[in-house]
């Protein structure tokens, strides 16, 4: 069984027991999100439409993304002459 989510604007297909990078939601670690966007759903049959309109898929955030290791920011600095700009 499978299901294809949209969530921040991007399809993802998933079944139970996947794990999926998706963008900022807002929610913290552990936490219950529910996605109510469901496009199709695919339990031997595939249905679409107003077939899923009632259906839904609950995830938990294991990582929020506040505590994601990044670099220093990066200056870039054109050089320019003196004369002409």
């Amino acid at each position: 069984m499978y299901a294809i989510i949209k969530c921040g604007g991007k399809q993802y297909k998933v079944s139970e027991g996947d794990i999926i990078d998706i963008d900022y939601t807002g929610k913290a670690a552990k936490e219950t999100l529910e996605i109510t966007d469901v496009l199709a759903v695919n339990n031997g049959e595939l249905k679409t439409g107003s077939a899923v309109e009632k259906a839904k898929v609950e995830a938990v955030v294991v990582l929020d993304g506040t505590g994601v290791n990044r670099d220093k920011k990066v200056v870039i600095y054109k050089k320019r002459r003196r004369k002409r700009f």
